[in-house]
């Protein structure tokens, strides 16, 4: 049975908290970088050391830019 993927979007979310396995805490708070010009191809994220280069990791299904809200 496969398995249900994590809810990653606490990563996103400002004021999110987290704790090391030292005792030590940390608040994220993302910052918008701006946009980003891909001109090579497709998108893909994998673990690099089990993928990357095997031609195994499929690309984003998103293939255009979308806009943000003004």
């Amino acid at each position: 049975m496969p398995r249900t993927p994590p809810d990653y979007a606490w990563h996103f979310t400002a004021g999110s908290a987290f704790a090391h396995d030292n005792g030590t805490t940390g608040t994220l708070a993302p910052v918008v970088i701006g946009d980003a010009t891909l001109p090579t191809g497709p998108i893909v994220a994998c673990d690099p050391f089990v993928l990357l280069g095997s031609g195994d990791a499929e690309p984003f299904a998103v293939t255009r830019a979308r806009t943000r809200p003004s």
